[in-house]
């Protein structure tokens, strides 16, 4: 009987310690934060998957998986899924390619495009314009531009010619269309010197009041030392940027455009977190590997609080 009650003593005291220690489920590890069951994703949700160099188009379980593009010889610069997740966009050596997805037809779009300093290629929702960073003959320094997939018409939206002082004499990068085709959103930056923060800003361009409005000044803010992407909500009110502090770990960090508040969202010290696609106004979908070798890699549906609330059995990072 003496020993039956000892244990029962040193068995609650031990769960005591445990739940004291824990201190709940914020002080978790980030990976093994808990998940919430009552949020799924339809097995049939189609996505653009970049898996080292390799684009790929799955279902959210990881099912009918194809290969769309192999970049072991030549990578993509950049690419897209079109709204109607039916055809695939991608840019590399100094043209853009569309793909039916399919039939596996591949037609070249562009005539005049010489380069791109990188940053991502979106659809209109139409689908019958594409928006990218470019330069042509006519247009040799960085623009926003927009390509039409019937003709390959070039319009230049955003150059140095009708941009602010900092944008004129800096790189541009467009960033994101918001899914209601109202707006844009992107960079201009200078490239830094190693180890040095980054001096950007990030701009909201209005496609119909033709109105540009700066969201970010990269110096006026201390978390971010080095940007890397940024995605608009579906409602238009946030961003989702891609970046590090500095330390180089990339982390993802959250903008209110309408007050400009700015918060870090993620901050393992030892996995680089990104996030490029929304799944609504309050939660995404987010990719995590861990930064020394085998570099495990994991992909879930987090919400803006930083929270993981669902886990993906896809391999590689969600881009589309």
């Amino acid at each position: 009987m003496k020993k039956t009650i000892i244990l029962i003593v040193f068995a609650t005291l031990l769960v005591s310690c445990i739940k004291a220690h824990s201190g709940g489920s914020q002080d978790l590890p980030e990976a093994i934060q808990p998940i919430n069951s009552t949020i799924s994703v339809p097995a049939n949700a189609k996505f653009l998957i970049l898996q080292q160099r390799d684009y790929y188009f799955a279902n959210s379980d990881w099912t009918e998986k194809t290969l769309l593009y192999s970049g072991e010889n030549s990578p993509a610069e950049m690419a897209s899924l079109s709204p109607s997740a039916t055809k695939f966009v991608y840019f590399t050596d100094n043209f853009v390619y569309i793909q039916d997805i399919a039939t596996k037809e591949t037609v070249t779009v562009n005539k005049e495009i010489i380069g791109s300093i990188g940053g991502q290629i979106r659809w209109s929702p139409d689908e019958t314009k594409l928006a990218m960073t470019c330069a042509t003959e006519k247009q040799p320094s960085n623009a926003v531009c927009l390509l039409d997939v019937q003709n390959g018409q070039v319009e230049v939206l955003l150059n140095e010619k009708n941009t602010d002082k900092f944008c004129s004499s800096n790189w541009i990068q467009f960033l994101d269309w918001s899914n209601d085709g109202t707006k844009m959103v992107y960079e201009c930056f200078i490239i830094p010197e190693k180890g040095q923060k980054q001096d950007f800003k990030i701009y909201g361009y209005d496609l119909v009041s033709k109105n540009t409005t700066q969201i970010l000044d990269g110096v006026s803010q201390d978390l971010i030392w080095q940007f890397h992407s940024a995605s608009i909500s579906p409602n238009t009110n946030s961003l989702l940027i891609n970046g590090a502090g500095q330390k180089p770990i990339q982390q993802i960090f959250l903008l209110d455009i309408s007050n400009g508040a700015l918060n870090q969202i993620t901050t393992a010290s030892d996995y680089h977190s990104s996030a490029l696609v929304w799944r609504d106004n309050q939660t995404f979908y987010a990719h995590k590997q861990f930064d020394q070798p085998p570099y495990d890699e994991s992909n879930f549906i987090m919400n803006v609080n930083g929270e993981n609330v669902f886990q993906l059995e896809i391999e590689g990072a969600i881009i589309k």
